[in-house]
């Protein structure tokens, strides 16, 4: 290991590589990687070389506008050297005050270059903007026959046309696993369920969609994505077409690990919880749903769940008395971590909410559950008073609180 020239020469390459690995940032650092590649480059020839010629060490592109903006043939040699590597490639945009030609050029260019190796993508995260937009319409990722994970923001894009080529050509990888698809579309979920075949929903480890999307669509993907470990769906939301009441049928998801929901109504959780059983779910995080909502259904959480995370809606009560039957019921004394959230906007109180008088009683009942307790379960209580008070009830096992708080 000890060298006359002082630059490891001798080094054997794979223990070289392995000492870069530990001192390189991560690849969504793009602009601090490329230096350090850099700077280690002019080290000694021996450790150029090397460099240049391991294609993993540039197969992370993580490229976010305006902050770290790639000249087009810094983007085009990069790639190159990753050679035949999979490629996790990162793209977010920011929407500059008024586009210029020039930048939806530019971004344009940096899109069609990274067609050219998309056969190769593994990872692929978009943030599409206006300036983006077109090099998306020009993508082809249906040639991305590696593709494991694709993740894009559509926020700001509504045509139907953009997202009917992007699914049309998404449910046709036989290689995908993860999506998520973030969108405000209305109409893109019963889209996305009409292109959708039952293998390729089949096939999906992990599916995340925020979209709006109704009880029965939500149902109808449930009962496709059989083999998903984790979910996310937001906002869900009851319509006309919703059943009014469903018939259980206990349909096991039993690879499911995280559920994490958004609703507008307790129908879409009830409607879920009578069709549908989980009896491998450790996480569920639920949005808009009140105490006395979930709590009918809390004898049905499967002994594999862990965590419970609820968020409750600005518009919703806190109730001293249903949080105190809550946490003391059997089947939430046993999760490692529990949390209860509300907030409390501007104005609130002259509404539904909670303010000082109802917050003094809910601190005293947690203080009097951790002294019923022998220390191995309490409940973190907090408050925060800025443009908002969050109002957060939450415990863990002793083992776990510093990790949790």
């Amino acid at each position: 290991m000890i060298s006359q020239s002082g630059t490891f020469a001798d080094c054997p390459s794979d223990i070289l590589l392995e000492i870069l690995q530990h001192i390189l940032p991560p690849a969504h650092e793009y602009r601090q990687r490329h230096a350090e590649l850099t700077a280690l480059r002019v080290v000694c020839q021996y450790w150029d070389t090397v460099i240049v010629t391991t294609p993993h060490l540039w197969s992370s592109i993580n490229i976010h506008f305006p902050i770290t903006d790639i000249p087009v043939p810094l983007f085009h040699q990069w790639l190159l050297r990753s050679s035949n590597a999979a490629l996790d490639i990162s793209i977010r945009d920011r929407a500059p005050i008024n586009w210029t030609d020039t930048e939806i050029k530019h971004r344009s260019k940096l899109m069609l270059i990274l067609n050219s190796h998309i056969s190769r993508c593994r990872t692929l995260q978009l943030e599409i903007t206006t300036g983006l937009l077109p090099g998306l319409c020009e993508l082809s990722i249906v040639d991305a026959s590696r593709l494991e994970s694709f993740e894009v923001n559509m926020r700001g894009i509504i045509e139907e046309s953009v997202h009917a080529r992007l699914l049309q050509q998404l449910t046709s990888l036989s290689s995908l696993r993860s999506v998520t698809i973030t969108t405000h579309y209305p109409l893109f979920m019963s889209q996305f369920l009409r292109l959708s075949t039952s293998s390729w929903l089949n096939q999906l480890c992990c599916v995340k969609l925020f979209c709006l999307t109704t009880t029965n669509q939500m149902l109808e993907l449930m009962k496709g994505c059989i083999s998903a470990t984790e979910i996310a769906l937001n906002p869900v939301r009851y319509s006309i077409d919703s059943p009014s009441s469903t018939a259980s049928q206990n349909i096991p998801l039993p690879h499911l690990r995280k559920l994490d929901l958004t609703v507008t109504s307790s129908n879409p959780y009830h409607s879920l919880t009578q069709q549908f059983s989980f009896p491998s779910l450790a996480s569920l995080n639920i949005s808009g749903l009140t105490i006395s909502d979930i709590y009918p259904t809390v004898q049905r959480f499967p002994p594999s769940l862990a965590s419970l995370k609820l968020r409750i809606s600005n518009t919703q009560k806190l109730d001293i008395n249903e949080i105190c039957t809550f946490v003391r019921d059997p089947n939430v004394l046993r999760l490692q971590f529990l949390e209860i959230e509300s907030r409390e906007y501007e104005g609130w109180t002259e509404y539904d909410g909670w303010d000082d008088m109802n917050e003094r009683p809910i601190r005293q009942a947690v203080e009097d559950f951790n002294k019923s307790k022998d220390g191995s379960r309490i409940i973190k209580c907090n408050t925060f008073s800025e443009r908002f008070k969050r109002f957060l009830i939450s415990w863990a096992d002793v083992c776990n609180i510093n990790d949790r708080f």
